[in-house]
């Protein structure tokens, strides 16, 4: 190879970029620099091969270059990259350009079309990836949960979903493997409210939930907190209910009594039954028996035998006799009732004025002791002093010498000619006033009653007023009184207040009222006054009434200005009627605001705020005096942008990160590069364009531009470039660089240097440049620093290891490794490996990674002074040559100086540490420095150990603090000031500087704030004079009202006054006059005085004075002496020189002669220049208003021309006029106008569009599909591609292909009719509908295996088939016995090789009923055993059926049982299954499955529920499975009948002989059931109990009414409660809640309440009831109410009852007997009390046995009529003579029977007697069957026969309801009818004494009358279509019926026995009252 001239190489070759071609040097393309042949440098994204100079792609760079398909580092969500090169998972089936598009399902991986790669999916039942296992459902705490090993959620030791351990208080059960709460455990668990570890009821916590007791009725956590049932009370400390002993209420198993005191032996204390001691039998706290010595009396008390010598309890003695005085008396010691101290019955000492006489032992009295005993009248001592009227002589009474008649010292008959009449009451003689006749103690007598005559009550008198009376007249008064005529006068005006005055001023005080003339007057104001009170104010002039002090106030807020009120309107200026400021005012006076405060400016005497004047002012939230908007504060409020999602006080803390804003400094910033384009980004990189490749995207810095030097540029694709460039091939502009083509040129530095600024005419920095613009490094990379020449060098010590960096440990410290970034090991190491030293130089060894001096060495030992002093501090724990490694505890180590420091602050004295903070001694507070050091406390002159022992002069010691001494005259820097005085107010108070006593707030001896009524003047407190408020040194503050006299609070009358008195004026001076106390001027008078400014004799306004007042023009604001200087501008008035307003033309205003004015000085809007005037297209005006516009391209619109846009005439203001109304042609509404997309618009024309928009050649702006970027309300969309189908084509969404319902690029629904469905939002074909579609390679219809097509619907031949092609089998194996039929392989029938594509068997025959047909079919009843390719086995085995069975039904539920007729297993496949639930098995793969499945025929599921539960279930082994369905209907249904259908799965369930169940589907028909909603039911159950209550209140007043009325009451109740019952019997198809109600009337029935409520039952006759006694012949009412036909067993209770009455019928007779045998003697002798119990219980049993034979007798039995009748017809209706016990209960029925109707004859006979008069004898023993009143015997035969008929009709009754039992419309109408006959009869007869009970019987009959006849309407309601809606609905009205006949019985006998008690409760009122009342004297008053 020569190189000859001309050429530069010669490889004797013609390859390209081998170095040499064509004999030039050439490179690669891909290198940018290239010397001879050989590339120095490659292009950006290449590597250079410095061995073969070789430019290769640089794998990682952020470049996609060459061979590179994708690069690793570049974020890619939805492509995988390896290498450079595009790759998918393993997972991936269809993987195209690193995009994935179908995964391996099998795998349990699925594709993701958003992201295009494979992802686990949890739940799919498969484990794989990162799961650990996969259940197949999201069930929490059943083991895996969320592809995740889970435990129960209380398990604390969980192994692989096992638990081992559950945490504290729970209980693990391991065949559930689950953790459950013990309740117990003293630990409170999980659904546990607490849980106290017992099992007491009411101890606040039962069964781990809090509890109280029942009679708690504020119940929290357990604690009671309210006990409102009566009875019980709180304690408080046990905070629990407690019964109140002593309330009057038993409180049932707490108390056994409760008697309302606590009295000791009264039958009952402390709530406990308790008899008195002497009591020997005693039963619940009543005795019946005492002790010897004691007898019992009626109150059953042991009462000691008084008299009978032996003294017993409570007696003090017993003299065996009754008689008195003589020490001892009903055996207590008694004296004599004289005597005064009796010891033992013998009497000591009388009592005063007695004396004991010893003969007879009694006390005598002494006369003339001066003491009255009872045998004495008198004392005569006592009488002569006291007494001058009746005497006393030898202790007995005389009367006075007036007394005719005396009787024991009382008066019987006066001297009434003396003047003298007895007193009745008194009995003396008294002399009466009137009589014209003067006695004794009467001064005068005039016959008259006259006051103020002078004789009075005959006694000389005057009038009180009189000082001195004579004989009745008056000489002289009292003070304050003139004598005039014998009469005393008031004098007003000598300041005393007399009878006749009101009040009386004087001189020397002054009221608050007014005083006239001795009147008192109201204040002002007062429209009606009495006495100085007003009764009524002057409301029109705003004065109100306060009717406490009775004055008259003004009301602020009336809108009427009155007294003391500066104003009175609803205005910001006024404030509770004085006149106020703005808040913000500053300076404020009389409502004007002359200064606003700091921030506040002053607009029309408002201060209003100023945003921008960097004053936070109370409406502002900031203020930055800028407009900006959304910088944090905008117009003075918080605001951030509108892409912050949370904004707090103008900062953002988050923003709109998915719409691609960032937080950054409190701002939301776009991050370019994130690519989600936002803001002002007109492009951001998506990495699903172009691979990644950013240079494709032609998007740089978020902004399309094209390439430079480009002049023309559309879209980013340069058009033209700029002169001097070209356009290449590739749309660069090129221009040459260097003598080469260069494709950007930014520079030119004639040089090839790279990194200089310029390389190959390109900006260039450094590579370790991360901020380069322009070739000039703003920013290097991290770890470096520009230097002074602007080169980019290491940071070394910034402790980032930069790429010239070897280390760096962010210090300079040599020897630790690393020093000055490059590796530094310890001194005298010789082996160093970063930093780190293996092995040191000969005399040393390492220790700790340093080279310690080898002191063994005895050279180096005494060299080395490390090996003099080896030893370290004693604090050291690891010491190595003198050097410390670690420290004892408290002890710090220094890893620099390698010793141990002790640390100030660690609370450990150790060191020198004297002290450490919280470390004391025994004294009080040491202090303790930061050293560690003791020091003094502040003012301690000497301490020891930081404890003060004496402080600085002027200071005490108190808890080792100095404090300061007040008083002792020396100033500290504590105090304030010394006075040595403890005086207030005097300017220094306790050494603190002090105020006076006016001052409010007081700082530092300087008054801040005054009192209210002071002011602050030169730091004193000075009054206010003038404010109202009369403080010290004031005598008077009348806040400026002149008219009480009060000036600078003193007393003063007004400067003009003439002559003033006491603040008053009297006379005014000339000039002036009096008005309300004050001297006005007199205006018009000529003379100026006073306030007058002029007088002109005249009242003519605005000539200078007006009213004596200078006046100028109205419109003047300033006016001086009648001269104007300042006019109202703002009315539009301005001042001229000669001082007057004329008015301002342009202010809106119209003043003057001004004929408009506008505001404005624009020229032809009707007014200018304040003259009216038009535009010029106007051709007629008037009054600047247009009527007509005539010139071409104007109209007249409301008197206005307005430019016609539109008529192509551009005139006016229009701009333009094209005569259309295009909008966006350049012209619009006469305006220039471009599209809204147009950011450069020049005349209508579009010069630049916006982001997202293009420009077409008309200059329009229109959307750029197809760059990502989405424009609202233009396009829907835009994925940056205009691929088809795949969400969004042509910017508008797009489903995939057949999708009919698609919203917003998702498809929700596809074209089923045409072969596709659903999956992911996409659709996919049908696989099976027979149309080949999508990716489906077949389609025949079937999902049969092998025929061609499989269930994939993809090409598939049969397993024999040797040559297949398209599913068509073109050659079969013969050797298998397959050959070709049908296109695909099939064996041949009856050939014995069994093929499971086309036989069921093959039992090489062809002969049917061999189990295998001659069609290779399995017949019915057999079972085969096939295996492919062999002979079928089959053998006969009956095949199982299901067996369906209604077993119940009731209300809306019905349950079905469900059982087969052979023994059922499970298939072998799930013998090793776990059941589940109760109809579920889990498979292998965690799934349940159903083995029942239940449907209801043209019924939806939301129709009803139900549940399958097993009574017998489906095992492993064989067994009778029996289940049962219970279905709930959820509402009504229209339908009769409903059928049922039962799915049985025979996949899992098979006989016992492992037969197929082949018809595994079963069906029943049943009626259709009644829904009841659950607010129906609880209707029906609140109906019910309604009921019961109704019934028991009946009961309760018709008991109550025994005591009060007799026992009518009480049997009809018990008749009328068992009439409705009965009515429950009638048989016809009640509607639910008619029959749940008529259930609950059992619960009113007596023996039902005996039964249940107070335990009592009949007496049942077991023997006599028959044990297999079939009750299936009775009708169903009884068989629904368990009822049997026995007669004893349905009577018991009635017998129960006549056993009882007569045993004690019998029992009282023979006590009744024996007691006659005693005789009265024998009574006699045992005393009263024994004696007399003996009689009272003899006429008592006697009284009961009489009784008994008639009316007791008569009424038990009329009473259980009822239930003997219902016993002996039932009993009769089902006659069994088979078996004894059925012949007993016929007998006893029939005797019954028999006995009814003869009662009723004998009844009716006997009252008939009555009736006719033929007897009375047993009138009176029957007279409780009369409802009459006595006179019974005079009324008709059927009124008195009242009970006979009712008996008849209680027999009818009871047979219509069990003798047509099977005819339940019959039994209906003939209830009714009955029912109508006795209304009739009561109407009639009216056989009832009382109104009431008439009322209640007609109620009840008229309600059953009213329910028997809408009964039939249950029995023709399937020939009527009733619905079971309707049916409910008449029940409800049936309810209503019996409700209303219980109440109204119940209300009735209430009111009546309120009624009684009322009455009752009247009379004694009455009778107390009356006895209350005096009694009334004889003797009247004379005068009246």
């Amino acid at each position: 190879m020569v190189v000859t001239d001309g050429e530069d190489c010669d490889d004797g070759n013609t390859t390209r970029f081998d170095g040499c071609y064509n004999c030039k040097y050439e490179c690669q393309k891909e290198c940018s620099i290239c010397v001879y042949g050989r590339c120095s440098v490659c292009s950006t994204g290449y590597v250079l091969n410095s061995s073969m100079k070789w430019c290769f792609p640089k794998c990682g760079d952020n470049i996609i270059t060459g061979s590179e398909q994708c690069e690793n580092t570049t974020n890619y969500p939805i492509r995988y990259c390896y290498n450079c090169q595009q790759q998918c998972q393993t997972q991936c089936l269809d993987c195209q350009q690193g995009l994935c598009y179908s995964c391996d399902n099998t795998l349990g991986y699925y594709i993701n079309l958003t992201l295009y790669k494979c992802e686990t999916q949890c739940g799919d039942g498969i484990k794989t990836g990162v799961e650990l296992c996969d259940d197949g459902n999201i069930i929490p705490f059943d083991g895996c949960h969320n592809c995740q090993f889970q435990c129960d959620s209380f398990c604390e030791v969980c192994a692989l979903s096992i638990c081992s351990k559950c945490q504290t208080g729970y209980q693990l059960y391991p065949s559930k493997n689950q953790c459950l709460p013990i309740c117990g455990d003293k630990h409170t668990a999980y659904q546990e409210e607490c849980d106290d570890g017992n099992l007491i009821t009411y101890d606040g916590c039962h069964q781990c939930q809090f509890s109280c007791q029942d009679q708690c009725t504020n119940c929290i956590h357990g604690q009671c907190f309210q006990c409102n049932t009566s009875g019980f009370i709180l304690d408080q400390n046990l905070l629990k209910c407690v019964p109140v002993c002593g309330d009057g209420t038993v409180t049932e198993f707490l108390e056994q009594c409760d008697d309302f005191n606590t009295s000791f032996e009264d039958g009952c204390y402390q709530c406990q039954y308790e008899c008195q001691i002497e009591c020997t039998v005693c039963a619940i706290g009543i005795c019946y028996s005492c002790q010897t010595n004691y007898y019992l009396d009626s109150n059953n008390i042991c009462v000691p035998l008084c008299g009978n010598g032996i003294i017993s309890k409570n007696e003090q003695c017993d003299d065996k006799n009754t008689f008195v005085d003589d020490g001892c008396y009903q055996c207590s010691f008694k004296c004599d009732e004289n005597c005064d101290q009796c010891i033992y019955g013998i009497c000591k000492t009388c009592q005063k004025g007695y004396t004991i006489n010893y003969n007879y032992k009694k006390c005598t009295p002494i006369c003339g002791d001066g003491y009255i005993t009872k045998d004495e009248q008198c004392e005569d001592v006592i009488f002569q002093e006291e007494n001058n009227q009746t005497k006393c002589v030898s202790c007995q009474l005389q009367c006075q010498q007036e007394c005719e008649l005396c009787v024991l010292g009382q008066c019987q008959r006066c001297n009434e000619s003396k003047g003298y009449y007895l007193d009745q009451e008194t009995s003396t003689c008294v002399s009466i006033c009137g009589d014209a006749i003067i006695s004794q103690y009467e001064q005068c007598d005039d016959k008259n009653s006259q006051v103020f005559d002078g004789c009075e009550q005959c006694l000389y008198i005057c009038d009180k007023e009189c000082f001195n009376c004579q004989y009745g007249v008056c000489i002289s008064c009292n003070y304050g009184y003139q004598l005039m005529n014998q009469k005393c006068i008031s004098i007003c005006g000598d300041g005393f207040v007399t009878k006749d005055e009101e009040c009386d001023i004087g001189l020397d005080q002054l009221n608050n009222n007014e005083c006239i003339s001795c009147i008192l007057q109201c204040n002002e104001g007062c429209n009606s006054c009495v006495k100085g009170k007003c009764l009524e104010c002057l409301v029109d002039e705003g004065q109100y009434l306060n009717n406490i002090e009775q004055l008259c106030y003004s009301e602020c807020g009336d809108l009427i200005v009155s007294q003391a009120e500066m104003c009175d309107e609803d205005s910001n200026f006024c404030n509770q009627c004085i006149l106020v400021c703005d808040e913000n005012c500053l300076s404020c006076s009389l409502g004007i605001c002359s200064q606003c405060q700091k921030g506040y400016y002053l607009e029309k005497n408002e201060c209003v705020n100023k945003c921008g004047d960097l004053i936070k002012s109370k409406n502002e939230q900031c203020d930055n005096d800028d407009l900006i908007p959304f910088d944090g504060c905008f117009q003075c409020q918080y605001s951030c942008q509108a892409q912050c999602k949370t904004c707090i006080n103008g900062g953002c803390i988050e923003c709109d990160r998915t719409n691609g804003w960032y937080l950054e400094n409190e701002q939301c910033q776009t991050i370019c590069g994130d690519g989600i384009k936002a803001g002002n980004e007109e492009c951001d990189i998506d990495i699903e364009l172009d691979y990644g490749n950013i240079s494709l995207n032609k998007c740089f810095n978020c902004k399309i531009t094209c390439v430079e030097y480009c002049k023309v540029c559309d879209e980013g694709k340069c058009i033209q470039c700029l002169d001097g460039y070209e356009l290449d091939e590739e749309d660069q502009c090129l221009q040459i660089c260097g003598g080469q083509q260069s494709y950007v040129k930014q520079c030119e530095d004639d040089n090839l240097d790279p990194f200089d600024g310029c390389f190959t005419c390109i900006l260039d920095c450094e590579e370790l440049c991360q901020n380069c613009i322009e070739g000039v490094c703003f920013k290097c990379k991290i770890g470096f620093q520009l230097n002074k020449n602007g080169k980019c060098e290491s940071i070394c010590g910034d402790g980032y290891v930069s790429e010239l960096e070897y280390c760096d440990d962010s210090n300079n410290i040599e020897y630790d490794g690393c020093y000055k970034c490059q590796y530094s090991c310890a001194q005298n190491c010789k082996t160093c490996l970063k930093g780190i030293c293996k092995v040191c130089q000969e005399g040393f060894h390492l220790e700790y990674f340093n080279c310690i001096t080898d002191c063994k060495d005895l050279v180096l030992k005494q060299s080395n002074q490390k090996c003099m002093s080896i030893e370290c501090q004693h604090q050291c724990e690891i010491c190595i040559y003198g050097q410390c490694f670690k420290c004892q505890k408290g002890w710090y180590w220094n890893e620099y100086k390698l010793i141990c420091e002790s640390k100030c602050g660690d609370d450990a004295i150790i060191g020198e540490e004297q002290c450490d903070f919280t470390s004391t001694l025994d004294q009080i507070n040491p202090k303790c420095n930061n050293s560690c050091n003791f020091e003094c406390p502040n003012e301690c002159q000497q301490c020891q150990f930081g404890v003060c022992q004496n402080c600085r002069v002027g200071y005490v010691l108190k808890d080792n603090i100095c404090i300061s001494k007040c008083g002792d005259q020396l100033i500290n820097k504590d105090e304030e000031c010394e006075d040595n005085n403890l005086q207030a107010f005097d300017g220094c108070f306790q050494c603190n500087l002090d105020c006076q006593n006016q001052c409010e707030i007081c700082i530092k001896g300087l008054c801040e704030k005054c009192l209210v009524g002071y002011e602050l003047i030169e730091n004193k407190c000075e009054a206010i004079c003038g404010d109202g408020i009369v403080v010290q040194d004031e005598y008077c503050d009348d806040k400026y009202d002149e008219q009480l006299g009060c000036q600078q609070c003193k007393f003063q009358c007004d400067t003009e006054c003439l002559f003033c008195k006491y603040g008053k004026c009297i006379f005014c001076k000339q000039g002036f006059e009096l008005k309300g106390q004050i001297c006005e001027p007199i205006c018009g008078d000529g003379l100026i005085s006073g306030i007058e400014e002029c007088d002109d004799e005249n009242q003519i306004a605005e000539d200078g004075c007006f009213e004596c007042k200078y006046s100028c023009q109205h419109q003047c604001l300033t006016c001086q002496n009648g001269f104007c200087l300042e006019c109202d501008v703002d009315d539009g008035w301005q001042l001229i020189p000669q001082g007057q307003c004329i008015s301002l033309c342009g202010d809106l205003k119209v003043t003057g002669n001004e004929q408009c004015d506008d505001g404005n000085e624009i020229n032809f809007d009707g007014c200018f220049d304040c003259k009216y005037i038009c535009q010029l297209a106007c051709t007629k005006c008037l009054s600047g208003t247009c009527y007509e516009c005539n010139t071409p391209g104007w109209i007249l619109d409301n008197f206005f021309c307005w430019e016609v846009c539109g008529d192509s005439l551009t005139v006016g203001i229009e701009e333009c006029d094209d005569g259309n109304d295009i909008p966006y042609d350049g012209c619009f509404e006469c305006k220039s106008q471009c599209e809204d997309a147009c950011i450069l618009c020049e005349s209508g024309k579009c010069l630049d569009c916006t982001f997202g928009w293009k420009l077409n050649t008309q200059n329009r702006c229109e959307t750029f599909c197809g760059d990502g970027y989405v424009i609202p309300q233009y396009e829907d969309c835009d994925d940056g591609n205009l691929l088809p189908y795949d969400g969004c084509y042509e910017c508008n969404y797009q489903c995939v292909e057949f999708c009919t319902n698609c919203q917003k690029g998702i498809c929700l629904e596809c074209d089923v009719l045409l072969g596709w469905q659903i999956s992911d939002f996409k659709c996919i074909p049908i696989c099976g509908d027979g149309m080949v579609l999508g990716y489906e390679q077949c389609d025949d219809a079937n999902t049969i295996e092998y025929d061609g097509c499989n269930n994939q619907c993809e090409f598939q031949c049969h397993t024999a088939c040797l040559l297949c092609e398209k599913g068509i089998c073109l050659e079969c194996d013969p050797f298998l016995g397959f050959s070709k039929y049908l296109n695909q392989c099939s064996s041949k029938c009856g050939d014995g090789l069994w093929e499971p594509l086309s036989e069921q068997c093959d039992d090489s025959n062809n002969f049917n009923f061999d189990g295998c047909s001659k069609d290779c079919k399995i017949e019915i009843d057999w079972f085969c055993e096939n295996q492919q390719l062999l002979v079928s086995n089959c053998f006969y085995q009956k095949q199982p059926t299901i067996l369906l069975d209604l077993i119940n039904q009731q209300d809306n539920i019905s349950t079905i049982q469900i059982s087969f007729s052979t023994k059922m297993m499970l298939t072998s496949v799930h013998e090793n299954s776990k059941l589940i639930l109760e109809n579920q098995i889990i498979n292998d793969d965690d799934i349940a499955i159903d083995l029942i499945v239940l449907k209801i025929q043209d019924l939806s599921e939301n129709y009803f529920s139900y549940t399958i539960h097993p009574i017998e279930p489906i095992k492993q082994e064989p067994t009778l499975a029996i289940y049962h369905a219970k279905i709930e209907l959820k509402s009504n249904i229209p339908i009769d009948k409903i059928n049922i259908i039962f799915i049985i799965n025979n996949k899992l369930i098979i006989s016992e002989k492992k037969t197929k169940l082949i018809k595994n589907i079963e069906e029943i028909q049943i009626p259709s059931q009644v829904y009841i909603s659950q607010s129906s039911e609880k209707l029906i159950q609140t109906f019910s109990t309604f009921q019961v209550l109704q019934s028991y209140s009946f009961a309760a007043v018709s008991m109550i009414s025994i005591f009060s009325t007799g026992y009518s009451n009480f049997y009809m109740a018990c008749d009328t409660l068992q009439y409705l019952y009965y009515s429950r019997y009638i048989n016809l198809p009640f509607p639910d809640n008619l029959q749940l109600y008529l259930n609950s009337l059992k619960e009113s029935q007596v023996s039902n309440i005996a039964a249940k409520k107070l335990g009592f039952s009949g007496v049942k006759l077991d023997t006599l009831n028959s044990t297999n006694q079939d009750n299936t012949v009775m009708s169903q009412p009884f068989v629904k109410d368990s009822l049997s036909s026995s007669f004893f067993d349905n009577a018991s209770f009635s017998l129960t009852i006549f056993s009882f009455s007569f045993g004690i019928y019998y029992s009282s007779l023979i006590i009744s007997k024996i007691l006659h045998q005693i005789t009265p003697s024998t009574l006699n002798n045992l005393g009263s009390l024994l004696g007399g119990s003996i009689l009272i219980v003899r006429q008592k049993c006697t009284k009961l046995t009489n009784n008994f034979t008639y009316s007791g007798l008569i009424r038990i039995t009329t009473v259980n009529f009822y239930e003997l009748a219902f016993s002996s017809l039932l009993q009769l209706t089902n006659v069994n003579f088979s078996e004894t016990t059925s012949l007993i209960n016929n007998i006893g029925a029939i005797a019954t029977l028999t006995f009814q109707i003869a009662f009723i004859s004998v009844l009716f006979h006997k009252i008939r007697q009555i009736q006719t008069k033929k007897t009375t004898d047993s009138k009176f023993s029957i007279k409780t069957l009369f409802q009459q009143q006595d006179n019974s015997g005079n009324q008709k035969l059927w009124v008195m026969q009242y009970n006979t008929l009712l008996l008849v009709k209680k027999v009818f009754y009871i047979s219509v309801i069990v003798g047509m039992q099977e005819t339940g419309l019959y039994q209906t109408i003939a209830v009714a009818l009955q029912s109508s006959v006795f209304c009739a009869y009561l109407i009639v007869s009216q056989p009832f004494a009382k109104v009431d009970d008439l009322r209640k019987v007609l109620v009840t009959e008229a309600g059953m009358f009213f329910n028997s006849l809408s009964f039939i309407l249950y029995s023709v309601q399937q020939q009527f279509s009733f619905t079971q809606e309707t049916l409910f609905y008449l029940g409800w009205i049936n309810i209503g019926t019996y409700t209303i006949i219980i109440s109204s019985n119940t209300l009735i006998d209430t009111f009546n026995q309120f009624k009684i008690i009322y009455t009752k409760i009247k009379k004694k009122l009455n009778s107390f009252i009356q006895s209350q009342l005096p009694s009334q004297s004889r003797i009247q008053p004379i005068f009246v």
